[in-house]
């Protein structure tokens, strides 16, 4: 683990928020990953961080590596972690593990002549074994689709509110180059149908 970068804040959207489950509150930090899950969706992001040669001299003394995985509480970094939307050089506002006990960890943020430390205390728990979720077995189908046409997609099944209550269907065809067809699941938004095109690579 070198830095911690944006991601670590995108992890925290999919932690739970159910205060039963302390462990799955969290975002898990290892030497080169970090995972979210809240039982229902997952997010796992390889860290591409920066070398030393990249990082300020005041910076790189302070890096340090994992042994092990850190748990720390996904609200509490998203209440008190902010990232510069357009810094003055990217290496500005990239953060720093440093400073880890038994019972906390700092990470600071990288600025061109200093760093701003943010302490947060560890969840000492066990986290899941998620991995073993991931099949090892090559997919039956695999579909290359954009990303934001997907979003759009998705979004006609927003109720009046805003709010995702209903769930969709995706179907896939053998023929790789036919459109995915999303379908709604229940009585409220059966009514729906969209499709996405697959991307030509």
């Amino acid at each position: 683990m070198k830095t911690l970068n944006k991601d670590l804040l995108l992890a925290t959207k999919f932690a739970s928020k159910n205060p039963s489950r302390p462990t799955l509150q969290t975002v898990c930090i290892t030497d080169n990953k970090i995972v979210a899950t809240d039982s229902y969706k997952l997010i796992e992001i390889t860290n591409n961080s920066y070398e030393l040669s990249e990082l300020p001299d005041h910076a790189t003394g302070q890096i340090q590596t994992l042994d092990k995985p850190i748990l720390i509480n996904a609200e509490e970094i998203s209440k008190r972690i902010k990232f510069d939307s357009k810094p003055l050089l990217p290496i500005m506002g990239v953060q720093v593990l440093c400073n880890e006990t038994e019972k906390s960890v700092q990470l600071n943020t990288v600025g061109l002549s200093g760093m701003n430390t943010v302490e947060f205390q560890k969840v000492n728990e066990q986290y899941p074994d998620y991995e073993r979720i991931f099949q090892s077995t090559p997919p039956v189908y695999q579909v290359n689709v954009n990303a934001e046409f997907l979003i759009e997609c998705l979004q006609a099944f927003k109720d009046k509110n805003g709010e995702y209550p209903n769930g969709c269907t995706l179907s896939f065809q053998e023929n790789t180059n036919a459109p995915v067809v999303i379908t709604g699941l229940t009585k409220d938004n059966s009514n729906k149908k969209v499709l996405i095109m697959p991307l030509k690579i």
